[in-house]
């Protein structure tokens, strides 16, 4: 009889403990387990927050590699149906192996869930009948949680007064703004929405880029409800109204094309190589060949040749469905609609990877500085601009500009948004550990060496700028759309 050495990881958030009765079972090549009771001397503390506990689970012979658990939680007489927060699971082997289950999810009910060792697998490498049965129903679970649907898309915040002076404005207002960075965010959805649909937590792409979706289709459920809805504060108080905005961004997004998302063709197309003092330019290029050649290591650790690349019918769905209902079928943008080679693959990964980071931070986080003053950005106009030059005195701009209570609520709601979270996880670190494989552990120490190295460069330039240019410095670069 076998003795196997079960470590449960309950989440370090609040109210991940959880009061019920837990229950596992090991599943792995060769046999699998009972179903057995987690208990030990710390009793219902074992689960609380961020709690590390251990158990035994015995076996009456050697189970093989492992391929899954299953885990289920019951409810106990007089104690509530809690949900429970649970990180990772670890199985040490009497031989002394050690293998990691990485789950990161709320457990609410008391259904067996079943979660995948971490070694990851494509769909055709996949044979344990359980394994494979187990990959199939978490994707079909994934399609009707996850659905595809075209975007529908104190004091002076009462006062209707017209501005008196610029000097006002600079009094009230202290160099906080910011505006949603449009389309960014919405591909940045299309991606994520994508990848839950049609990648299974053991898929290498879902394990690369599940970290950096997080708090994106949140934050976008915010914008729809809080800003664009009928009751919304553009709809309020911006010159567009909500459904203008809508319109903006479909246009905005009808304009993208594949080069554009892909930062050293965009600034090709756009004849900006020789522009001195081009930070922009500069940093991102840099970053992006950081990116990619991390992406590269990672896919072509999984991917030996173009005929995998060819085979994965999950790969082909992901993308499939970003061409579909992200760029709605349109050819003309360049975005692929099949992945035939691991070139194609890597530079298409690398561009969702720098666009769902990289390049939100860079529109969101430079707005901040430029939209503070609230001439430069008005939320909205009272009469029409001036079409001739020189026509303009500052009573007739003041009277254009918004009044005090549209400016105060606009200004109010960009402040919000332009607020770092105070979980911010910055690009290139990983808390959740969804690859265990030495190679992807060691990649990924190198991509954060390389991002501390250009950090640092970038620190170093700054001190000679009068203006430093930081929206691009990887400390500075939250790893997701989360605002």
């Amino acid at each position: 009889m076998g003795e196997y050495e079960v470590t449960v990881f309950t989440g370090n958030l609040a109210f991940a403990n959880t009061f019920n009765n837990v229950f596992i079972k090991l599943v792995g090549t060769d046999g699998e387990s009972n179903r057995t009771w987690l208990v030990n001397i710390k009793g219902a503390a074992a689960f609380g927050q961020g709690k590390v506990s251990s158990f035994s689970v015995s076996c009456p012979k050697s189970i093989g590699k492992l391929v899954l658990i299953e885990l289920d939680k019951q409810c106990l007489p007089l104690f509530p149906d809690d949900a429970w927060f649970c990180s990772k699971v670890e199985v040490k082997y009497p031989e002394g192996n050690i293998y990691s289950v990485p789950i990161y999810r709320w457990i609410s009910d008391s259904e067996v869930h079943r979660f995948s060792e971490a070694t990851a697998l494509r769909v055709f490498e996949h044979n344990h009948h359980l394994g494979k049965y187990t990959r199939q129903q978490e994707l079909k679970q994934r399609e009707k949680d996850y659905r595809l649907a075209e975007l529908s898309l104190k004091g002076l915040a009462d006062s209707t007064e017209n501005w008196t002076d610029f000097d006002s404005i600079k009094r009230v207002f202290c160099c906080k703004r910011t505006d949603i960075s449009g389309p960014y965010g919405l591909l940045a959805e299309v991606f994520a929405v994508s990848l839950l649909r049609n990648m299974p937590m053991v898929h290498p792409l879902y394990k690369l880029l599940i970290p950096h979706t997080r708090y994106t289709l949140q934050i976008n459920l915010l914008a729809r409800s809080n800003l664009i809805s009928e009751e919304g504060n553009f709809t309020k108080f911006a010159s567009s109204g909500g459904e203008g905005m809508v319109t903006i961004l479909r246009r905005s997004l009808s304009a993208i094309t594949y080069n554009s998302l892909c930062i050293h063709d965009d600034i090709a197309e756009r004849g900006l190589q020789d522009v001195p003092n081009f930070y922009y330019r500069d940093d991102g290029l840099r970053l992006w060949d950081i990116i990619y050649r991390f992406v590269q290591e990672i896919l072509c650790y999984y991917y030996k040749n173009d005929d995998e690349v060819r085979q994965d019918t999950e790969l082909q769905k992901w993308i499939g469905d970003i061409f579909e209902h992200g760029f709605l079928s349109r050819a003309g943008t360049g975005i692929p609609q099949k992945f035939s080679t691991v070139a194609e693959l890597v530079k298409f990964v690398t561009m969702v990877l720098f666009t769902c980071s990289v390049q939100h931070a860079s529109v969101n986080t430079g707005q901040y500085d430029y939209g503070a003053w609230m001439p430069n950005t008005p939320i909205t106009l009272k009469l029409p601009p001036p079409t001739k030059w020189g026509t303009t005195s500052e009573a007739m701009m003041l009277e254009t500009f918004p009044d005090v209570g549209t400016t105060v609520n606009g200004m109010a709601t960009m402040w919000l948004l332009s607020r770092q979270s105070s979980d911010f996880v910055p690009l290139g670190q990983y808390p959740e550990e969804h690859f265990r494989e030495e190679i992807p552990c060691k990649l990924i120490k190198e991509f954060q060496e390389e991002l501390d190295a250009l950090s640092a460069a970038i620190k170093t330039r700054n001190k000679n700028l009068d203006v430093p240019y930081t929206y691009m410095d990887p400390k500075e670069i939250e790893n997701s759309v989360a605002i």
